[in-house]
């Protein structure tokens, strides 16, 4: 993870075509969860402690239908 705390970016080591970040991002976004494969996401004060836990836990959903997929990077 980089960037700054409002502007997180997650990246997934040797992962230089992006396979994993879009698999992950794909499959977030089917749970509901909008986040870009390769740029920073932006947080703001208009999501509430109850949106990031929701979002924590479908992204964590997402990362084991990927590890499913693809097995671990």
């Amino acid at each position: 993870q980089s960037g700054p705390v409002q502007m997180p970016f997650l990246s997934f080591r040797g992962d230089q075509e992006l396979r994993w970040a879009n698999a992950w991002t794909d499959e977030a976004a089917a749970r509901g969860v909008y986040l870009h494969p390769w740029h920073n996401w932006f947080l703001s004060a208009a999501h509430t402690d109850h949106d990031i836990d929701q979002a924590l836990e479908r992204t964590d959903e997402a990362f084991a239908a990927v590890r499913g997929q693809l097995g671990t990077p």
